[in-house]
């Protein structure tokens, strides 16, 4: 039986020292795409702050293990802890924060759990056997979230589920495709075996990032799967308000340029900087502050501001 853990006195000044805490840890991992939210009101960016701080804690699980194939105490503890924060009994100001931010914005916390139960099943099953298996675990991990921050990104309309869903799994399945060499080295590979021995790829190769043409292979595959994702997800501008057109725009394409350079030169996957260059990122950062972010194919045609 689990030990009862201590709860904080949720006070407004602990909500707020949630907050600041959140977006510490937002800025520090995703210091990459954080800008991708700047555009938002104040309340709705440290709102997504909390619930990006909870998936960096599903994120966090998938370096744990689980010898005997059972869930991991700490991952029941967790999800035991978010579903008290509802009811006014936090464990710790983050969670004071998540509460408050999904009880102000409408979040269904189903979202929240089904974050921790697909890092619970990846401490399971580290071997994924197929790509459906990975569509199921971007669903879990990335599809979730988006949804879950729909409603806090603003929405004109409801139904959007769908194309967020396949929003979140394009993110997910373009990290995997793109970080999949240092996955290897770190023993979390997301790329399932089946697809590395089809396209032929040589793990031993792989791992010390030696190119050959089955690379190519992989990478060009797994290019146009996400392409046919991202296809499905790019409606989801059709049910968001401005400030969440933006933000999301921004978000795709920052994740389409990653899989059209992936695509043009597969190679670029083995550079340790990663696929997108400083200079890049950079450019996708500018365009987004000046208010012209998603300019590619990708929403040809649809709506949007």
């Amino acid at each position: 039986m689990l030990e009862t853990r201590d709860h904080i006195e949720l006070t407004p000044a602990a909500v707020e020292r949630g907050y600041k805490s959140c977006r510490s840890a937002v800025k520090t991992y995703f210091k990459n795409q954080v800008w991708m939210a700047g555009n938002l009101p104040a309340d709705r960016r440290r709102a997504l702050d909390a619930l990006m701080t909870h998936l960096i804690r599903a994120l966090d699980f998938l370096d744990l293990e689980s010898p005997n194939l059972l869930p991991l105490d700490v991952w029941t503890e967790t999800r035991d802890d978010v579903s008290d924060s509802f009811n006014q009994k936090c464990t710790s100001v983050e969670l004071a924060a998540l509460a408050d931010a999904c009880l102000q914005f409408s979040v269904p916390k189903q979202y929240l759990f089904d974050m921790l139960e697909g890092a619970d099943w990846w401490t399971r099953n580290p071997t994924i056997d197929s790509f459906d298996d990975l569509l199921v675990m971007a669903y879990r991990l990335g599809g979730t979230a988006v949804v879950a921050s729909v409603p806090i990104l603003g929405f004109i309309k409801p139904d959007y589920e769908v194309p967020a869903i396949r929003c979140g799994q394009a993110i997910v399945l373009t990290h995997a495709i793109a970080n999949c060499v240092s996955n290897l080295t770190c023993h979390r590979n997301l790329i399932p075996r089946s697809d590395f021995e089809e396209c032929g790829v040589d793990l031993s190769r792989f791992r010390l990032r030696q190119y050959s043409k089955n690379v190519g292979y992989l990478v060009r595959l797994y290019c146009s799967r996400i392409e046919e994702v991202m296809n499905e997800a790019r409606y989801l501008i059709d049910y968001m308000d401005f400030d969440g057109v933006r933000t999301i725009k921004s978000l795709l394409s920052y994740h389409w340029k990653m899989m059209v350079k992936m695509k043009m030169d597969p190679e670029c996957i083995l550079h340790p900087e990663g696929v997108l260059s400083p200079r890049e990122k950079l450019g996708l950062k500018t365009r987004h502050l000046l208010g012209i972010e998603g300019n590619i194919p990708l929403f040809a045609n649809r709506a949007g501001h």
